[in-house]
């Protein structure tokens, strides 16, 4: 599913049955991420990223936001919970961003979160333009699906989503088509 080198060279695999690292070019698989799972009935890994720290951050499907800090070698995970206001927009992190500003942003089929790190609060950024027809054609779609998020220079948070590519202003929190 992907592919990050971290800051020690490290080669890190993200797969549908979890967490792979290579060591002396062999692939091991990263079954520590089970202990984050409790029963839920998956652990594919769709997204990951590393933070200045040296922290993984990972998008794991049917759990959400999980860190993993290599020092300690301990997982935490942030769940997806709708009646949480603040919680994360949904369990299906698509992408994941270190804006290197205390910040990850999070894609994913409702649109995107912000996730501060030192406060460890989410804020969902749900995308909904009125009258715009995704790619499915539906033109009453309620939130439109983020599956790239890229940081741009002056604050510009880029979002490839099902109604093309949207410029976010994390400044002035503004969208633009």
């Amino acid at each position: 599913r992907g592919l990050l080198v971290d800051q020690n060279d490290n080669l890190w695999v993200s797969t549908f049955g979890g967490l792979g690292f290579v060591e002396n070019k062999e692939f091991l698989f990263e079954s520590r991420l089970q202990a984050v799972r409790e029963g839920r009935p998956t652990c594919s890994v769709f997204a990951f990223s590393e933070t200045k720290e040296g922290d993984l951050w990972l998008g794991v499907e049917g759990i959400g936001l999980v860190n993993y800090d290599p020092v300690t070698e301990a997982f935490a995970a942030f769940d997806h919970c709708p009646a949480e206001q603040l919680g994360l927009n949904q369990h299906r992190i698509r992408s994941i961003v270190d804006a290197n500003d205390g910040m990850l942003w999070l894609g994913s089929r409702w649109g995107f979160s912000s996730f501060d790190l030192e406060t460890k609060i989410f804020s969902a950024h749900p995308l909904s333009f009125p009258g715009v027809v995704d790619q499915t054609r539906n033109p009453k779609i309620e939130f439109v699906p983020v599956r790239k998020l890229i940081m741009g220079k002056d604050a510009n948070l880029w979002l490839a989503s099902s109604v093309g590519l949207v410029r976010y202003d994390t400044k002035q929190k503004s969208f633009e088509l």
